[in-house]
């Protein structure tokens, strides 16, 4: 793997990481949303809130794991040219 690759590989697992914290952002936002005046806000579906917390917690840990073994391979590359 060149360095252009490792490069390309980490970004696009932060990219991943990044969005798995919008999304994480965004459903808290929803759900701490305030009641209005009357008492009755806005309702909230809370499974697809939960639905949408686990996609995010599934996304992030795929980008952690693909800059674990960007990380992983080149190191063995470093040692192999060693």
């Amino acid at each position: 793997m060149t360095d252009k690759q490792s490069m390309s590989a980490l970004g696009s697992a932060l990219e991943i990481i990044q969005r798995a914290s919008a999304s994480v952002d965004r459903t808290a936002s929803r759900l701490a949303r305030p009641a209005n005046s009357s008492g009755k806000g806005d309702t909230v579906d809370l499974s697809a809130e939960l639905v949408a917390l686990l996609q995010a917690k599934t996304a992030n840990e795929v980008g952690v794991k693909l800059a674990q073994s960007v990380d992983e391979l080149q190191k063995s590359t470093l040692n192999v040219l060693a």
